[in-house]
């Protein structure tokens, strides 16, 4: 099976952690040829092929910034839909994918598949627009048309500061749940499909049983220390994943243990960066926190990531933004009871886990008191970090991951063979 994707990863400049769709879409690369099928990848540089050393054909896209980031992205998109289909004359093409709901890969596919009647579709790894927001979401409307994309995206604006254009990004958003009808799409987790289902009933899903994994191998192998710098730690610095939850637990946190050392972090936004310090500037807990890479940094590796795992006793993870969530499953490996809020996603892959422990969404107190009963009993927070590391290890897969999507591809293959020839 040969299949061509597109994987425009616009803002990686070089070596060091990346989101979790990429993060799948690596490792789907590291074994895919294992399990017969050959990815010819479409990428901005710097290829993936070259900074994690992978094996599939590459065709690199230098990506040349001009004043107007909507003409460098409309620009990037044509030469990549150019060579897509250049690629396709050669006849071997299977299937076009994006291996992940971003605009600047959905549309290229789908262009691709256009102009080439090669069948095509998406890994959808969250829900398009809302995936933080939905949570236990019943609302019975769908919320796929333009008005109600155009208010989440000024509501945005207004609220967190951004300066995407609502009007440009909502049309964006729009075009994509039309193009996304045209085909079958593949979900990672079956509240994805779920939720799908209540913002548009018109989309044909696929839920892969095997959605996503973790690289449990190579997490154990990076080294760890017996002796614990930190109590706690929180690896994001994201509102939709809790940062400022966190430090309103931390208040009452420090009430119960003075001394907990709890550090930070991640990649934010200077919207972000700006009001953490402003939370910060009290200096309540000057002696408690701690930004290893500073504030708004991150590690440069993913064993980097994981070696500052390993130094902690416990992860606190008040998400209301996940699909998946990768990084729940590596703290898992690394040992780490998590604390985290009870949303659907998390409750499909990690509900039977003991030691990930779920607090509704929103109890900053109960959020508090989980971390302080853990803090104060280190018999129980030993015992969780055996059950996770054994967790990890029995539940997760790759190779069951690129199993199961290439199952799916077949399966949109033959339910599309006869609308594209």
């Amino acid at each position: 099976m040969n299949i061509l994707a597109y994987a425009l990863h616009l803002g990686i400049a070089g070596h060091g952690p990346i989101g979790g769709g990429f993060v799948r879409f690596i490792e789907i690369l590291r074994r895919a040829k294992n399990h017969g099928v050959n990815y010819v990848v479409i990428e901005n540089k710097p290829s993936f092929k070259k900074l994690y050393h992978l094996e599939y054909e590459a065709y690199e896209i230098e990506t040349r910034v001009s004043k107007s980031h909507h003409i460098s992205l409309l620009t990037l998109l044509i030469k990549a839909v150019n060579l897509g289909v250049k690629r396709c004359q050669q006849g071997d093409i299977d299937l076009i994918v994006s291996p992940l709901d971003q605009v600047f890969n959905v549309f290229p596919a789908y262009f691709t598949s256009k102009l080439t009647g090669i069948p095509w579709t998406v890994v959808l790894q969250g829900v398009p627009v809302y995936w933080h927001l939905l949570g236990e979401s019943t609302c019975q409307k769908s919320t796929s048309k333009f008005r109600d994309i155009y208010s989440f995206f000024k509501r945005e604006a207004q609220k967190r500061g951004t300066t995407t254009n609502p009007i440009i990004a909502s049309m964006a958003y729009w075009m994509m749940y039309k193009i996304i009808r045209s085909t079958i799409v593949l979900s990672v987790n079956q509240s994805i499909t779920e939720d799908l289902s209540i913002i548009d009933k018109k989309l044909k899903v696929i839920t892969c049983e095997h959605g996503n994994a973790i690289d449990f191998q190579r997490i154990i192998k990076v080294s760890s220390s017996n002796a614990k710098q930190y109590d706690i730690i929180f690896p994001s610095l994201s509102p939709y994943k809790g940062i400022f939850h966190v430090l309103e637990a931390l208040a009452f946190i420090v009430k119960e243990v003075p001394k907990v050392r709890i550090a930070i972090c991640g990649i934010g936004t200077k919207y972000t960066i700006e009001k953490v310090k402003e939370k910060l500037k009290d200096k309540r807990f000057d002696t408690n926190l701690t930004f290893p890479y500073g504030i708004g940094k991150g590690p440069s590796t993913q064993e980097d990531l994981w070696s500052l795992m390993k130094k902690a006793k416990i992860m606190l993870y008040p998400t209301m933004a996940e699909s998946w969530c990768l990084i729940i499953g590596e703290a898992l490996a690394c040992g780490l009871p998590v604390i985290t809020y009870d949303i659907r996603p998390i409750r499909y892959i990690y509900g039977s886990c003991p030691a990930v422990i779920r607090v509704p969404v929103g109890n900053i107190k109960e959020l508090a008191a989980k971390t302080i009963e853990l803090l104060k009993n280190e018999e129980l927070c030993q015992n969780l970090s055996c059950v996770a590391v054994k967790f990890a290890e029995q539940n997760f897969s790759w190779d069951e991951v690129v199993k199961d999507e290439k199952k799916a591809y077949l399966t949109v293959m033959k339910a599309l063979k006869y609308a594209y020839s």
